[in-house]
């Protein structure tokens, strides 16, 4: 037999009919409405992940961390940045959560905020990480979103 997830919405679909699992998919359900009444069907779309994976790069070159970028965009674990990685396409609402997630977290960098914090040792990991992907600054691209650009000024 399958575990139950009481209070939450797995544990409905688990076949839970308690109230614990009946506020969680009632919750779930209303927030899905929500979304649809404030933005549209269309918000609901999914779009192409590209841009939403070189901000979150670029972010990480910056030597901002998982957790940090994960705060900002809403979310309660880093594995949601990870989850977005590794996607060809997102929901419209998360590409732009991660738009003014990368929006905030550039104008905090250029103010300097992570100045002396480089080499604390989860912010140079980032940075590692990042120079061996081969990741780029966002400024390197005319068009984040387009999947077939190329960055600028980078050689290759």
């Amino acid at each position: 037999m399958p575990e139950i997830h009481h209070g939450q919405t797995r544990g409905w679909s688990a076949g839970c009919r308690e109230d614990c699992c009946r506020a969680a998919i009632y919750a779930y359900n209303s927030k899905w409405k929500s979304d649809i009444a404030i933005h549209g069907d269309e918000a609901r779309r999914r779009v192409d992940a590209t841009g939403s994976r070189r901000r979150i790069q670029a972010l990480k070159l910056m030597g901002w961390t998982l957790e940090e970028i994960a705060a900002v965009c809403g979310w309660k674990t880093p594995a949601a940045v990870s989850v977005v990685m590794q996607r060809a396409k997102v929901l419209r609402g998360t590409a732009a959560r991660v738009e003014e997630a990368h929006e905030e977290l550039w104008s905090r960098w250029l103010r300097g905020e992570l100045d002396g914090q480089v080499e604390s040792g989860l912010r140079r990991r980032s940075i590692e990480q990042a120079q061996r992907q081969g990741w780029v600054p966002s400024a390197a691209w005319n068009d984040i979103d387009n999947p077939r650009e190329r960055p600028k000024g980078i050689a290759s």
